[in-house]
């Protein structure tokens, strides 16, 4: 009988293990899935300002250049030359500084420009 004792006592002791592990995975895994979440949607937020600020930059270079916007012109050709995958040359801040930018693509256009390309293709 002895032994018989032992084997509910070692029952006992992996179902006490087990409750443990099941009470704190219960309280950790939820934890975990909110944070995933909450870093999801904090780098979603920071990549919507990014587009929000590339597109004012633009917005910025297609006006005239002035003496007044010059420092203004500077922050929106350094903040493209910072958020492209390829930087800018030297040639091309110096012209962003002294012409209007004259291209406008809108999220339309780029998909107009995009079926018809597929369109010829076929």
């Amino acid at each position: 009988m002895p032994m018989l004792e032992q084997s509910e006592q070692q029952k006992c002791q992996e179902s006490d293990w087990t409750a443990k592990v099941v009470a704190i995975s219960s309280i950790f895994v939820p934890l975990v899935i909110a944070g995933i979440g909450a870093w999801y949607n904090i780098s979603m937020k920071d990549s919507e300002n990014r587009v929000r600020y590339v597109e004012l930059a633009i917005e910025q270079l297609r006006a005239l250049p002035t003496p007044e916007t010059t420092a203004l012109r500077e922050w929106a050709v350094s903040l493209l030359d910072s958020q492209a995958p390829v930087k800018l040359s030297d040639e091309a801040k110096h012209q962003l500084m002294s012409t209007p930018l004259a291209i406008h693509l809108s999220g339309s256009a780029v998909a107009d420009a995009e079926s018809k390309a597929t369109l010829s293709v076929k």
